[in-house]
C-alpha cells in the first residue's frame, strides 16, 4: 500500500491497520506459516499487494492458510498437543 501525502493520501485509520497487519505477519510462526509468508513477500515484490489491510485479516489468513485447520489439535509423537498461537 502506498502512503501519499496530498489529494490522494491514504487516511490515517486505513495506513495504521496496514501497518499492524504487517507487523503481525512478521512476527507469525515461521515453521508453520513460512511458505505463505515467503509468497505474500514475493507477490509483493512483483507489485501484487495481496496482503492483509488489518489484524483481522491477517489472523483469518493465519488461521485458514492450507495445511493449518482452525481449531484442530495435531498430536506429535510425544503426546503433547500443538495448538494455535500467534505470539
Amino acid at each position: 500500500m502506498k502512503l501519499t501525502t496530498g489529494a490522494g493520501s491514504v487516511d490515517k485509520k486505513t495506513a495504521r491497520d496496514s501497518v499492524l497487519s504487517t507487523i503481525f505477519l512478521a512476527r507469525a510462526d515461521k515453521k508453520r506459516h513460512g511458505v505463505m509468508l515467503e509468497k505474500l513477500n514475493n507477490s509483493y515484490l512483483a507489485k501484487k499487494d495481496n496482503n492483509p489491510t488489518s489484524v483481522e485479516d491477517a489472523v483469518m489468513l493465519l488461521s485458514h492458510c492450507q495445511g493449518h485447520q482452525f481449531g484442530v489439535r495435531n498430536v506429535m509423537d510425544d503426546n503433547t498437543g500443538l495448538e494455535t498461537s500467534f505470539a
